[in-house]
């Protein structure tokens, strides 16, 4: 890449834009409850997608150097198999990402990828529906791959549909949501008062949507957007272990664009974003981010 180690730090911060995106499978099993069947919403995730999102530059803060990075993301997932035994569930995705992290300033690039298979299986009795997901994955720039870029996370996750209104949610999810791998607590309500709003409040992903009619509805969502990279520096010859930490707080809409195809339009910021760098010798380092706008445009197929 032709730069020095400082800038290869600068170079990560930009991937927090997308990590949102490629915990595909988090994302779909919160919404994928059954609601009052009145609800205006859609009931269920998006069977496909494919997209793009752009993040604006940007610098690290409280330095001096002119170094600007923005980000181009391509993103695209689907469930591909399904199959039921008995009273279970057993669905196979796909998830793969590809971006391109830009130094405006310095004329150089990195490019970094995700490929996950997701496996979920659902089993639903009575009130009660119960999803476990095992993600198994690799995140990698491909130039030297080891141990570090493999990853498996996953998510157990129970809801309990108390009326048509409300649902109450609990669980565990395992996976690297808020930097490093690590566990943390799935808990929250699900509230439809009226077929217009749904009210997922439920940690550690909150939305809030609201449904104009059928073909159309908006949304505001805020969620972790962390990662952990095993990441190459060319120009220096070194490996290091990136980790990366931020808020992602959006708003945007969906609309029909025939009997399967919806667009889904995105807009947001990304704030209290951070990076530890760890090279080959253990030695560790921090840096902050300037917060930064994001935009993102997907075409989604529902059934």
């Amino acid at each position: 890449m032709g730069v020095q180690s400082r800038q290869g730090g600068v170079l990560m911060q930009a991937k927090t834009s997308g990590i949102a995106h490629s915990c595909f499978a988090f994302i779909t099993v919160f919404v994928s409850s059954s609601y009052g069947a009145e609800s205006l919403l859609p009931s269920t995730p998006p069977m496909a997608k494919i997209g793009f999102t752009t993040t604006a530059s940007a610098q690290v803060e409280n330095r001096t150097n002119n170094a600007e990075i923005s980000a181009h993301e391509l993103d695209a997932s689907a469930n591909f198999a399904s199959h039921e035994f008995s009273s279970v569930k057993l669905v196979f995705g796909a998830h793969y990402k590809f971006t391109r992290y830009n130094l405006d300033n310095l004329n150089a690039d990195k490019d970094l990828y995700v490929i996950e298979v997701p496996i979920r299986f659902i089993r639903q009795f009575g009130k009660w529906n119960v999803i476990t997901n095992v993600t198994p994955g690799i995140h990698s720039d491909f130039e030297e791959i080891d141990d570090d870029d493999f990853t498996v996370t996953g998510l157990l996750r129970a809801s309990y549909q108390q009326s048509d209104e409300t649902s109450w949610v609990v669980g565990v999810g395992v996976d690297r949501s808020f930097g490093d791998s690590q566990a943390y607590p799935v808990v929250g309500i699900r509230y439809a008062p009226d077929e217009h709003w749904r009210f997922d409040l439920i940690f550690p992903r909150l939305s809030i949507n609201y449904a104009l009619s059928s073909r159309t509805f908006f949304f505001w969502n805020v969620l972790p957007a962390g990662d952990k990279w095993d990441v190459e520096v060319d120009a220096i010859d070194k490996e290091f272990n990136v980790t990366t930490k931020a808020i992602r707080i959006s708003i945007g809409a969906e609309i029909n664009l025939s009997e399967h195809a919806w667009l889904r339009i995105e807009a947001g910021r990304e704030v209290n974003r951070s990076i530890e760098l760890v090279n080959d010798n253990g030695a560790a380092f921090d840096l902050s981010f300037e917060d930064v706008n994001f935009a993102g445009i997907n075409i989604l197929y529902r059934r």
